[in-house]
């Protein structure tokens, strides 16, 4: 749901042309940064469910 709603929020992208220094542009600074603050997000979950030890059930006999 929350990537569906980053995708709504960014289809004026589609329609603002490719300058640089607007927001919406499909180059441009707001895309290039929520990208790349989406990887790290995956990158940081990723690594920590990684790191994590899980716990072990007791043994009865």
């Amino acid at each position: 749901m929350v990537l569906a709603l980053i995708n709504i929020a960014f289809v004026p992208s589609l329609f603002f042309g490719n300058t640089p220094a607007d927001f919406y542009a499909a180059n441009g600074w707001g895309t290039t940064a929520s990208v790349g603050g989406l990887t790290m997000l995956w990158i940081l979950a990723v690594g920590c469910t990684l790191t994590t030890t899980p716990q072990q059930a007791p043994v009865t006999s």
